[in-house]
């Protein structure tokens, strides 16, 4: 375990519970801001977080922090490491709206989405294979709030809007990168509630 619950703080950022926007945030201190110790750190919160349940992975790319010519190389690498891990993820392909106010103020360039979902079991998300590849730059998490089969929640997912979304899992989970913070929303726990499991499991 590489986090102390010390080191760890939790606030409330917006009363807006949107996907738009982090609900809560959660920061934490580590030596040294590396890929391999944000997954660590991540994987620490997260698993706080979810308990046993199951989770939704979502890789998308207009959400990535990374440069845009890397973006599809990153989905075809994981799509490689599900694959040999025999997980049952989707892939889609689709145009990204060039013409959008955000593209036009940030010149964003972007001419492709591309978006991977990932139905990860609890007993999946404790090997050490898995934590090894964590995704973390611009992963939603979603934990999953009763037992489908990946092909059933994948179609629900894609039948969801934003807001079907928030009434529909009870926690979703924003890793942005390598930076030590991660984003919250939820309507089914407060902030109480958020820092008492990060508090019992770390």
């Amino acid at each position: 375990m590489v986090l102390k619950t010390r080191n760890i703080k939790v606030k409330k950022v917006s009363n807006e519970i949107s996907l738009s926007t982090a609900q809560y945030s959660v920061s934490y201190k580590q030596k040294k801001e590396t890929v391999e110790n944000t997954r660590k750190s991540s994987y620490e919160i997260i698993s706080a977080l979810k308990d046993n349940s199951d989770l939704l992975i979502e890789m998308d790319s207009s959400l990535f922090f990374l440069p845009e010519k890397n973006r599809a190389g990153f989905i075809r690498d994981y799509m490689k490491k599900f694959k040999a891990l025999e997980l049952d993820y989707r892939y889609y392909n689709a145009p990204a709206n060039s013409n959008s106010l955000k593209g036009f103020l940030m010149g964003d360039k972007t001419t492709e989405r591309h978006q991977l979902l990932l139905y990860l079991p609890h007993e999946i998300w404790l090997t050490e294979e898995f934590r090894s590849i964590l995704p973390i730059h611009g992963i939603r998490y979603y934990i999953i709030p009763e037992q489908l089969k990946p092909d059933d929640l994948f179609i629900k997912f894609y039948q969801m809007m934003d807001i079907d979304k928030l009434d529909y899992f009870p926690l979703i989970i924003f890793v942005p990168g390598t930076i030590p913070y991660i984003g919250l929303n939820s309507k089914f726990f407060t902030i109480d509630d958020i820092k008492k499991k990060l508090r019992n499991k770390i």
